[in-house]
């Protein structure tokens, strides 16, 4: 299955994690996610994360990157500091409504 993707590139991908951590980086909830999602990196421009603001200081079962990874997040409200600060700092964009 992971080897369907081989031959197909993306512009941009649009991925959602189960948890974010600044320690152990994005994870999903399952390995077989985690590995297709590593292959949707390689043929990938642009990776664009989507979390809600829950997932911030969560960890999943199946480590899947650093949070350098990701070219931008979106998420439903601000970030935590030392996230925002961290993102700031790899020039990763963070997008969340302003209410």
């Amino acid at each position: 299955m992971i080897d369907y993707f081989s031959d197909i590139y993306f512009d941009k991908i649009f991925l959602t994690m189960d948890g974010i951590s600044l320690t152990r980086g994005f994870s999903v909830l399952d390995d077989v996610t985690a590995r297709i999602f590593r292959k949707l990196l390689e043929q990938a421009s642009q990776i664009i994360v989507c979390a809600t603001s829950s997932k911030f200081g969560k960890n999943a079962m199946a480590p899947f990157g650093p949070l350098t990874i990701a070219n931008t997040i979106v998420t439903d409200g601000p970030v935590p500091t030392d996230y925002q600060a961290y993102f700031d700092g790899h020039g990763i964009q963070v997008i969340y409504p302003e209410y």
